[in-house]
């Protein structure tokens, strides 16, 4: 059941090890974000008649011990820091809603 909270896809890897496709995908064989995705809309559709869902995403890469924003061309590096009501987030990461 959803109940709300946060969801997280990591892929660790050498350059060229195939992150970005297990990801991701392509239309033929789609990646762990679509797949993950899918299913939650499944969910949501089975059992939306009586609540209301928001789904928002975000993309980070972590190179080097920094963090970037995969969402923003040219992302400078963004600070982690600690929430006290939602523990470790992302300072300045795009959320985007999807439907």
């Amino acid at each position: 059941a959803l109940a709300g909270g946060v969801g997280a896809l990591f892929m660790y890897g050498q350059t060229g090890s195939g992150k970005t496709h297990t990801m991701v995908g392509d239309q033929t064989d789609p990646g762990l974000m679509v797949l993950s995705l899918r299913d939650v809309f499944r969910y949501i559709a089975r059992d939306s008649h009586d609540k209301d869902y928001t789904v928002e995403c975000s993309y980070t890469e972590v190179y080097n011990e920094l963090v970037y924003d995969l969402l923003v061309p040219n992302s400078g590096a963004l600070e982690l820091r600690e929430d006290p009501e939602k523990g470790p987030t992302v300072s300045g990461l795009t959320h985007v809603k999807v439907e």
